[in-house]
């Protein structure tokens, strides 16, 4: 790239302002850098003294600059201190250094440093705290008790365990759990057991709740651990008491007046994949439904040694309403006792690893303590007849006896069994028989326990203690295998809780320091940013535990708490965060703050909750593109942690985090591999080479023979720094630093700020805005066709509205748009019916039209079908029914016609859809609610996908308005949200059209729609829609909004930063999530023409040609990673049997494309996303697909996981084109200064007001809701 094409949007730069800039600090710099200020200043041939920015190549002393007497104030030493100690212009030079001593330049160079200093901002969170105090925080003063291994808290003897453990927690906060704790232990009399048996229990503390307060700033999530105890002769009826004592204690949980059941969690193996363990959720009701299969299941966990968790919301104070989310997870120990001599004797733990309670969590009860472990400890003696143990105290019972040696002291016989457990009930009985039966049989097929003699045994087996080899190696193996099985980035939080057991489990085997590094990465933004994660799971814990009881003052209350946090994280004046953090937390606060009291939703509603569940889900998947990118920015600070974690995974490759490869099983239908190298619409060529541009040095230096290789070096990159522009954004950042009126404690988010604004006027500001706007501009081409109405059109084209909708329209791409929306167009519809008569005109509106040169991506097309109906004054009823009549007639003829895939038709809100196949079998039922819903005014649309550019399906969104005229011409009235600046968005295909809308639905006032008094209610419209958007920093609607104020106005202020705005990788983000969202439609479409083929072949009935399924795939082998739903459960013989309006080879095609973008945008240096988030989402994608085994071509699965896995995938998007947007805005002055006194609307009053007119041009608003029902958890 040659150096005159390398200066790119020089002319943006304000030259006066930055001399100005430069004669007020002159000298005050020159202290600073040591930079001499040379007059004249010929920046192409200066050079720079030994200690400013420089290159290895440099190598010849400079002179020095002597500043005049007087400089040195006390301003500038305060200020030469603070650049010193944050080390700014040290770390500015380091990164000048690397840069240019690169071979090759970037054309941007932007991205790279925005991903360096991004590094420096978060070393400032992650070092705030002195290491000396945090080991200070990390160690507890311990007292040892008259039991080997068993601790407590000097200060504090209700908290007990191993020394490991109790030393780095914080008894303060593991005290509040106190109360809590004991009212789950059951009393020893409330224990279910048999004769013969007896049955106890301990409760501890488990999981990073243990560490909140000194690892964890705070922990959301309460784990208790309940292993239960049973004596007796047989195993089979001892794992039959422990299930049935479980299934008590969950019935009990029903009726429990402090604490609520959400659901419980049974894990599986998945049989493709040995290493990985499943989740099958139970809700509450699903258990009573199905009691038999409930407890049969759990029986399988028992013998599979898994604990059985259950889920659900528990009480922290008896005396104040104080909640927190929890887990109890109930695991067995079984002890067997023969009253036969000689009999096999012992112990026979069913949790997944032997006194794993004791390393990883803590006691506080002392005899629970005491009793645990004395379990595993050997007897004083040997039993020579059968003995029940003693029952474990409750907690407010006496402590146990104990030798002086520690060990457990066992008394009482079996024969007092009645006084410490209390019998089943007659139907109780029954559950422990068939608990016992298939117990029996599923021990049948186990395989017996290794025999070790000789050199099979492993080492010395007379060891005992939590500390032996035979309890930690195993507990050590499990941890390093599931370390290695996490994403180091996305799941970083539960590498370090995996990371915390393994160092407390032997801490000589680490290096110094790693206990700090965990701490500070627990610590730091990515530490709260999880912590903020966690708070949403909870939240929605509430809602779906809450929700049903009608308690809002719960809801209210940690709703109120997950703002808090997001304020204080994100949005407070105390954290000084870069802009695109900023900007997370303000589109956060404005989702919550539409869920919260005072919203147009009736806040604890049935619609509420689902709602908030929804919008909760999604936003933690957007917060997790922000952990990514904040983790990679933190782990630099950590590299024993990193390699730590690296050494496990190169240790156990085979626990990696990949998807498991699926194949079809059936023939490709294309049978080649498919083209995926395809043009995105109408992309600039420009703009898509500056990932690849750069400037090659010594070709640069070659052209200049005149000088020293030294000097034509220096020359080239001084010539560098000046086109992007380096110098004078460092001068600049400087000096609003040294003029502010503080210095900022960390430096680095403001330059991390101002440095990706820059990156974007390198990407978007390559050429003038007066050459944009004249490229843009084509009202002079625009013609006045028909006076009397005010209609334009562009000659030749079939385009028909008002200047403002024809003023940037694209010929080019309309034309063939145009051609493609004829099978929208109602050619036989009911033009007179008695009294009543009809006229349809359809336009094109929103921003499809801006498609083209203004807009290089078509995202969908959006249709105003406006139907006049006039009949008789006071007859609007019947001519409803006659719109409804026509709405239907005409969605069964694009159905019946097969020519394109349709979604269905949406009511109201766009929550409530009818299906293709609802429509064509309740046409009473669909005109019926069309009816009612037209009724009250709501919207009536359809969605439909076309077939574009010979590879992508595309959303049509067409909209039903209904006008009712009188035959006394009285003005019509509409039954449809209205929207004042549609009208001045709509192209008509005709001319006749556009003058028929004109007249009947055009300005109320008459006259030129241009003029002034009819474009002020346009306006009023518009400023409130721009208010909604600032306030939700949707910066892409904004932009498109500002456009549309500009051609309403007929000035071109707007244009140029609007097409910047349209052309940047923020609108690219926004293709490719429409994209996502179209492949969901398709995959539901998929399936439900499947399941409605499925269902034709078992009633074997031939279907009318309306209800054709479409082509997809046979059944797929899956393994229980996915479950099977209906739709895809059977197996389709002929290709025949599945064709439809959707191509399966098209779809097909457009999922490869898809993916390969998905990849490439996300790894494009301007998206400036963590390195590892297209990884991540790739993977994410690849456990939706299907490969064909024989060639490269791949599919989606049409399975409601892969719904699924693409919500998540928009989301995480989401976030990318959020930071984007507001990057292009900040840089965008005019737009900024308009916004600036843009009012944000008022809460209490935008949703009725605003917003409800607003949704025939919200892209956002329809977006169809879905609910996941492959997931196995509580939330989903």
């Amino acid at each position: 790239m040659s150096r005159q094409s390398s200066r790119t949007g020089a002319s943006k730069w304000k030259a006066t302002r930055a001399d100005r800039k430069l004669q007020k600090a002159k000298y005050k710099l020159a202290a600073v850098d040591g930079m001499r200020q040379r007059p004249p200043p010929d920046r192409a041939g200066s050079v720079r003294d030994n200690v400013s920015i420089y290159t290895t190549g440099s190598t010849v002393m400079r002179e020095l600059y002597n500043p005049p007497i007087g400089y040195d104030t006390l301003t500038m030493q305060r200020f030469r201190d603070y650049l010193e100690e944050t080390e700014l212009v040290e770390s500015f030079r380091r990164l000048m250094t690397l840069l240019l001593d690169r071979p090759e330049l970037p054309y941007n160079p932007y991205p790279g440093l925005v991903q360096r200093f991004r590094q420096n901002a978060e070393a400032f969170h992650l070092d705030q705290i002195p290491e000396g105090k945090i080991h200070q925080i990390l160690h507890n003063n311990l007292q040892e008790s008259i039991m080997q291994d068993l601790f407590f808290v000097r200060g504090y003897d209700n908290i007990w365990g191993l020394s490991s453990i109790l030393r780095v927690i914080s008894p303060q906060q593991i005290s509040r759990y106190k109360w809590l704790v004991d009212n789950m232990t059951p009393e020893p009399e409330n224990l279910f057991s048999e004769p013969g048996y007896t049955n106890q229990v301990t409760v501890a503390m488990v999981g990073p709740c243990v560490f909140e307060g000194t690892f964890y700033q705070q922990v959301s999530n309460l784990q208790l651990r309940k292993e239960f105890l049973i004596t007796g002769e047989d195993v089979k009826m001892g794992v039959s008491i422990f299930v049935n004592s479980v299934m008590a204690e969950i019935d009990g949980m029903y009726t429990n007046p402090r604490h609520l059941i959400l659901g419980v969690n049974l894990p599986y193996g998945d049989n493709d994949s040995p290493t990985v363990t499943l989740m099958d959720f139970w809700d509450p009701d699903r258990i009573q439904q199905e009691k038999e299969t409930f407890l049969q299941a759990m029986s399988d966990t028992v013998l599979s040694n898994k604990y059985i968790y259950m889920d659900g919301i528990f009480r922290v104070d008896p005396d104040v309403a104080t909640y927190t989310r929890g887990q109890v997870q109930f695991g067995l120990n079984f002890i067997s006792l023969s009253l036969t001599a000689g009999a096999n004797e012992g112990l026979s733990s069913f949790c997944e690893y032997p006194m794993s309670s004791l390393h990883e969590g803590v006691f506080l009860n002392r005899s629970h303590a005491e009793a645990y472990l004395s379990i595993f400890s050997p007897q004083v003696d040997h039993f020579k007849q059968a003995e029940t143990r003693a029952p474990v105290p409750h907690a407010t019972a006496g402590k146990r006896r104990t030798t002086p040696g520690g060990h457990s002291i066992r008394s009482g016989r079996a024969t007092a069994q009645s006084q410490t457990n209390r019998p089943f009930t007659g139907n109780q009985e029954q559950d422990v028989r068939t608990v016992r039966r298939h117990i029996h049989d599923r021990l049948s097929q186990l395989n017996p326990q290794k025999i070790r003699i000789d050199g099979f045994k492993l080492g010395d087996e007379t060891t005992y203690g939590p500390f032996a080899w035979q309890i930690t190696a195993p507990l050590k193996s499990y941890l390093q295998q599931k370390l290695a099985g996490h994403h180091m980035h996305a799941e970083l939080f539960d590498s370090c809780y995996c990371v915390i057991i393994l160092l407390l489990l032997e801490r000589d085997s680490f290096e110094r320091g790693l206990e700090v590094e965990i701490f500070r990465l627990l610590h730091g933004t990515a530490g709260r940013i999880y912590y903020l994660m966690e708070q949403n799971k909870s939240l929605r814990f509430f809602l779906k535990g809450f929700g049903s009881t009608k308690e809002t003052s719960v809801l209210k209350e940690q709703m109120a708490k997950y703002r808090e946090a997001v304020v204080h994280l994100l949005d407070s004046d105390l954290n000084v965060r870069s802009a695109d953090q900023i900007t997370v937390g303000k589109i956060i606060l404005s989702q919550i703050d539409d869920l919260m009291p005072g919203s147009v939703i009736p806040f604890g509603s049935g619609h509420h909750i689902q709602t908030s569940m929804k919008t909760l889900k999604n936003l933690n998947w957007y917060c997790l593109t922000l952990l990514i990118q904040v983790v990679e920015d933190s782990l630099p600070r950590a590299p024993i942690f990193k390699e730590f974690v690296l050494k496990m995974q190169v240790t156990f490759p085979e626990r990696a985090p990949r998807p498991i490869t699926r194949h079809r099983q059936r023939s490709d239908p294309v049978g080649s591999d498919m083209e995926t190298q395809v043009d995105h619409g109408m992309e600039n060529d420009h703009i898509k080479n500056h990932e690849r541009y750069v400037i090659d040095v010594q070709s640069c230096m070659n052209k200049d023979t005149s000088t020293s290789k030294q000097i034509a070096r220096e020359a080239v990159l001084l010539r560098y720094l000046v086109d992007t522009h380096v110098d004078l954004v460092w001068h600049d950042f400087l000096l609003d630093i040294a003029t502010g009126e503080h210095f900022p404690p960390n430096p680095y988010p403001l330059l991390v700020s101002i440095l990706c604004q820059c990156a974007m006027r390198m990407d978007l500001c390559f050429e003038r805005s007066d050459t944009i706007t004249q490229r843009m501009w084509s009202a002079e081409n625009m013609q006045l066709e028909d006076p009397d109405n005010h209609v334009y059109h562009i000659p030749g084209v079939d385009g028909h509205g008002t200047p403002s909708a024809l003023a940037v329209l694209d010929t080019g791409a309309y034309v063939p748009l145009t051609e493609t929306l004829k099978v929208f167009e109602q050619q036989s519809y009911i033009q007179r019916k008695g009294a009543y008569r009809v006229a349809i005109c359809m336009a094109m509106c929103g921003p499809g039209i801006l498609y083209g040169k203004m807009q290089p991506y078509l995202n969908e097309i959006e249709l105003h079908e406006h139907i006049y109906i006039q009949g008789p004054p006071g007859c609007q009823g019947e001519a409803i029914q006659l719109f409804a009549l026509i709405v239907y007639n005409h969605l069964s003829d694009l159905i019946k016609k097969e020519e394109i895939p349709v979604m269905g038709a949406y009511f109201g809100d766009g929550q409530t859809r009818w299906t293709w196949a609802e429509i064509m079998t309740k046409k009473n039922g669909f005109i019926s609610e069309c009816v009612a819903i037209c009724s009250s005014k709501e919207t009536v649309f359809m969605k439909a996908y076309v077939f574009l550019d010979l590879w992508r399906y595309v959303p049509v969104r067409k909209y039903f308005l209904f006008h009712f005229l009188t035959d006394d011409d009285v003005e019509a009235e509409v039954f449809y949200p209205d929207n004042p600046v549609a009208f001045y968005q709509s192209i008509f295909l005709s001319q006749d059209r556009a003058a028929f809308h004109y007249q009947n639905g055009g300005p109320k006032n008459g006259g030129s729609p241009m003029n002034g008094a009819n474009t002020r209610t346009a306006h009023q419209f518009l400023n409130r829609m721009l208010g909604d958007a600032k306030l939700h920093c949707d910066w892409l609607t904004v932009h498109r909004g500002l456009l549309l104020r500009s051609l309403l106005n007929q000035d071109q202020y707007h244009i140029a930063e609007a097409w910047r705005m349209l052309h940047s990788m923020a609108a690219q983000i926004e293709y490719v999530i429409f994209m996502v969202e179209t492949l969901q439609d398709l995959i539901q479409l998929m399936m439900e023409f499947i399941g409605h083929n499925q269902e034709r072949f078992r009633n074997r009935r031939p279907p009318p040609p309306s209800q054709q399924p479409s082509r997809a795939s046979k059944g797929t082998k899956r393994s229980k990673r996915s479950q099977v739903t209906p739709a895809t459960a059977a197996s389709l013989s002929s290709t025949a049997e599945i064709e439809g309006p959707i191509n399966e080879a098209q779809l097909g095609r457009m999922t490869m494309i898809f993916q390969q973008k998905l990849v490439d945008v996300c790894k494009a240096r301007i998206s400036m996303a963590g390195s590892e988030l297209a990884n991540f989402l790739d993977a994410k994608l690849k456990t939706a697909l299907e490969e064909d085994p024989y060639i490269d071509n791949f599919y989606l699965a049409y399975e409601d996981q892969t719904l699924f896995r693409l919500e998540e995938i928009k989301h995480m998007l989401r976030l990318l084109q959020d930071s984007i947007a507001n990057d292009v805005h900040e840089a965008s002055p005019i737009a900024k200064e308009v916004m600036e006194k843009i009012e944000l609307p008022d809460l209490e009053e935008l949703r009725p007001s605003s917003v409800a007119s607003m949704t025939l041009n919200d892209p956002n608003m329809y977006r169809r809701t879905l609910v996941p029902q492959s997931m196995n958890t509580i939330l989903e």
